[in-house]
């Protein structure tokens, strides 16, 4: 390999522009940016995407993961970041943010044994449009329950920053189970909705 081909490269295991786009029992496997969702409608069911660091993430797309498993990896038990899910930017189209962006039904969250109990964050916000909807899936408790910028926690908050703190209308939650779900809005983080605001978000 050439002298500085890779550098400031993505080694991304998929990248999707397509509109209608489907994937079904697929696998993704990454450490950073594993799947660049990028534009257009995409849909996975019963796939397993894998990474640490932003490893699902894209620009515009509406992306509706269905009864998928959705695995961190840990950098080391002693490292007190555990990683981050998603992280989008959600660019305005018409002068308007996406309105569903990433939704996750029915899913399995969890990471492996390299990952210590609560310092993995769900989303970072590339921009201020990322919008994200987690219903009927379970998060095991590795995943963060943190406001975000609670500064005494040595974890990630539930939502982190990149460029753009989070937004908590944007950022749902709803009939989430296992130790890493919650049952009630975090300020200025995220909004655990009603079942008419879910209803929403399904079978889009």
């Amino acid at each position: 390999v050439a002298k500085g081909l890779t550098k400031d490269t993505q080694g991304v295991a998929a990248l999707v522009q397509a509109d209608k786009a489907m994937f079904g029992w697929c696998s993704f496997s990454g450490y950073q940016d594993t799947l660049y969702a990028q534009v257009g409608r995409q849909y996975y069911e019963n796939c397993i995407i894998e990474g640490h660091t932003d490893y699902i993430f894209g620009y515009d797309a509406t992306a509706y993961f269905k009864n998928s498993t959705i695995k961190s990896i840990g950098a080391g038990i002693d490292d007190n970041n555990g990683g981050y899910v998603v992280a989008s930017k959600g660019n305005p189209v018409n002068g308007e943010n996406i309105i569903y962006g990433y939704i996750f039904d029915g899913c399995t969250f969890t990471a492996d044994e390299n990952t210590a109990s609560g310092s993995v964050s769900l989303a970072r916000g590339w921009n201020t449009g990322m919008t994200m909807m987690i219903m009927n899936s379970t998060l095991t408790g590795h995943f963060s329950k943190e406001a975000y910028g609670y500064s005494e926690s040595k974890f990630n908050d539930r939502y982190g920053k990149m460029n753009a703190e989070p937004v908590a209308e944007q950022l749902l939650e709803y009939n989430n189970t296992g130790d890493g779900a919650i049952t009630e809005s975090i300020a200025n983080t995220c909004t655990v909705v009603d079942e008419a605001t879910a209803a929403k978000y399904a079978d889009l």
